[in-house]
Parts: C-alpha cells; structure tokens; sequence
C-alpha cells in the first residue's frame, strides 16, 4: 500500500510539474534544407521538422493535449489501484 501511495504522489509531482511548466520542450534544428526526389503532386507525409511549434493550448502538441495525456495516464493509475484494492479485499474475504 505505501507503494502506491508513493507511486501515486510521484506521478502527482510530475503532472503539476509538466503542467506548470517545468519541463520547456526542445525544438529541433534542421542543419540545412535536404532535397529529396519526391513524385509530382507533393508529399503525403510531411518531412521531419516541416511543421510549426504551437501557439495555442489547443494546437498539435500544445498544453491541452499535454493535459489530456496526463488526465488519461492518470485514469489509467487510477483504475489500477481501485483494482489491486478491490482484489485484496476479495482474497482477504476468502482467506488467501
């Protein structure tokens, strides 16, 4: 039980923490442009450092979808201590 108190609280430190700013994403430096042979009509898939960054908290990449995936690995944490509980009062009940 202490582990998942100490794994919950640290879990809880890096959320605000991603939340609050802390961690400043590095955006990658392309050296010079590379030419590649692409078919006429463009390319499907973007190069590697064609996009832009984020300029809203909505954008690709921006704080909601930094949120999101937090509230999301939270949940996830969440449902799994309710269920390692929930399975240890039923062995408890049972005897084991």
């Amino acid at each position: 039980m202490r582990r998942l108190l100490a794994t919950l609280a640290l879990v809880s430190v890096l959320a605000l923490g991603a939340l609050a700013g802390t961690a400043v994403p590095v955006a990658a430096q392309a050296d010079e442009q590379v030419t590649t042979t692409a078919p006429q009509g463009g390319d499907i898939i973007p190069q590697p450092n064609s996009g832009s960054e984020p300029e809203d908290a909505g954008d690709r990449g921006g704080a909601l979808q930094t949120a999101l995936f937090i509230g999301l690995v939270g949940a996830i944490v969440v449902a799994g201590a309710v269920i390692v509980r929930q399975s240890r009062a039923a062995r408890a009940e049972r005897g084991f």
